[in-house]
């Protein structure tokens, strides 16, 4: 059975999950957020954006694979909110976790 790594983004709302060798030659600089939507990075090429919006109780997720185009246009920098470590939605909860290997486009929940 292939080891996934885990990060949560926007508070456990969105925990995304990813083979652990994604994160072979990952930089720090591999986040970051424009408020609305947040964006991670692997040494892979992969790119992703991911976005949660709610409506009283009820949640939408969004998860799409950025484009190259996309990808540069974006200042990269360390780990910074929205995004916290696994562990801190373990403690708290979170949402249903995101595979990001099986996001092809965009995934809407």
């Amino acid at each position: 059975m292939e080891e996934r790594k885990m990060v949560s983004v926007f508070k456990g709302l969105a925990p995304l999950s990813f083979p652990s060798e994604w994160l072979t030659g990952m930089k720090r600089e591999s986040f970051s957020s424009n408020g609305r939507e947040a964006f991670i990075k692997f040494a892979n090429g992969k790119a992703f954006g991911i976005i949660v919006e709610s409506d009283g109780p009820v949640v939408h997720r969004s998860v799409r694979l950025l484009n190259a185009e996309e990808s540069v246009r974006i200042e990269w920098r360390g780990p910074t909110a929205p995004f916290e470590p696994y562990n801190s939605a373990l403690i708290f909860g979170h949402g249903k976790v995101i595979a990001l290997d099986e996001i092809e486009g965009e995934y809407n929940d």
